[in-house]
C-alpha cells in the first residue's frame, strides 16, 4: 500500500508535534514494511529553514518541493 503523510511538522522542529510524526513514521515502517511511505514537506520559500529529520525507514521517501504562491492563498482561504 502506498501512504501519504504530511511529515512538515518533522522537518520545523524536535520536539512535540514533529517528535511525534518521525516516531509514526518509523513505528508503521516497523509495522508494516510492505508499505511505501510517501512523506510530504513543502516549504513556503525556497530556502526555508529546516531541520534535518534524521534517517528514515528504507520504505519512506521524502518528497520537497516549494509551494506557488497561489496554492498557499488558496490554502488560507476559509469559505
Amino acid at each position: 500500500m502506498r501512504i501519504g503523510l504530511d511529515f512538515r511538522p518533522a522537518l520545523h522542529g524536535r520536539g512535540g508535534i514533529g517528535a511525534y510524526v518521525r516516531a509514526l513514521v518509523t513505528a508503521h515502517a516497523a509495522a508494516f514494511p510492505g508499505d511505501a511511505l510517501a512523506l510530504y514537506g513543502h516549504r513556503l520559500r525556497a530556502r526555508a529553514r529546516r531541520r534535518d529529520p534524521g534517517p528514515l525507514p528504507p520504505t519512506a521517501r521524502l518528497h520537497e518541493r516549494r509551494l506557488p504562491i497561489t496554492a498557499v492563498e488558496a490554502l488560507g482561504r476559509r469559505d
